[in-house]
């Protein structure tokens, strides 16, 4: 087993013995899985946590403390630089990602967990060319690259507004090939900057059999923004609740943002011109991925 393995890779590398404490329970997918253990390892005192809440391609790993002599009693592991490359080394050997998604919390109530279990029904049975995914999302002057690089010993230094910025809202459609309907705006999504983005931007895009999908936003609901797409024989449906894991659209604002902090504009007019730009590069190659991941498939005609 898998646990197993890290017990015997940590205990080989440490040559500390280990008490272990495990609480095992009957996952939904049928295998026996590690619920919580609790690992100590002593001499040293190293304490820490790990789960699986439900598979085995699902593990999250907590290190929590550590207690040494020379240490306080309750000192973060990342203190003793050793032990800490100790633990790396270890997950590595053993193919373990430190990568961590995650997701809200209200997806395991029943109401919900059932709603989202028709809508991966429905994805089985839909063409994703007939899927038109829509959303909006905020963009600022004050945007820059997350991380940088730096001569060792030396910090990475950049600069951004810090009191005063600018904020607009930007409205936007995707198709499986690619194809955007964008509208960037100041202020926030409100009815009637919806039906004016759905009448003058969307509608006149629709083919009949289109399936618009969007998130629950109240302004979404407008009457007369769905009577606008059902004129164009196109259809209109709602993803369940706290799924934005559904929609291929948050995706394709990682890309568009990434871009944004790349060209860094630090005025409204710059900020436009460069929407404008990081929307051009979104390209086929991209929907097709983002839909993929999101569980939606073309079908073969």
């Amino acid at each position: 087993m898998l646990w197993q393995r890290i017990l015997r890779a940590l205990q080989a590398a440490s040559n500390l013995l280990i008490f272990l404490d495990i609480t095992l329970r009957l996952s939904a997918d049928g295998f026996v899985a590690v619920e919580w253990a609790d690992l100590r390892l002593y001499p040293g005192g190293i304490e820490f946590q790990y789960s699986m809440p439900t598979s085995w391609c699902n593990w999250l790993l907590l290190l929590r403390t550590i207690q040494m002599p020379h240490l306080p009693k309750y000192a973060p592991i990342s203190q003793n630089r050793a032990l800490w490359s100790l633990f790396i080394k270890s997950f590595k050997k053993l193919a373990m990602s430190s990568k961590k998604t995650l997701k809200a919390s209200e997806q395991e109530r029943e109401d919900i967990a059932k709603s989202r279990d028709e809508w991966r029904k429905f994805q089985k049975t839909v063409d994703a060319h007939r899927l038109i995914f829509l959303d909006e999302s905020g963009l600022k002057t004050n945007m820059t690259r997350l991380y940088g690089r730096a001569q060792g010993g030396n910090r990475c230094l950049d600069s951004t507004p810090c009191g005063h910025w600018e904020t607009v809202t930007i409205l936007s459609s995707v198709r499986l090939d690619g194809e955007t309907e964008s509208l960037v705006f100041e202020g926030a999504v409100d009815r009637k900057m919806f039906d004016a983005y759905i009448k003058e931007g969307l509608a006149p895009t629709l083919r009949p059999g289109d399936i618009v999908v969007m998130d629950n936003l109240s302004a979404h609901k407008s009457q007369e923004a769905c009577d606008a797409i059902r004129k164009c024989q196109a259809k209109v449906l709602f993803l369940p609740a706290y799924s934005p894991d559904f929609n291929p659209i948050e995706k394709m604002w990682s890309k568009v943002k990434q871009i944004l902090r790349g060209i860094k504009p630090r005025t409204e007019e710059e900020l436009f011109v460069a929407t404008a730009t990081a929307l051009s590069a979104v390209t086929a190659d991209d929907a097709q991925g983002w839909f993929d991941s999101c569980g939606y498939a073309a079908f073969k005609n």
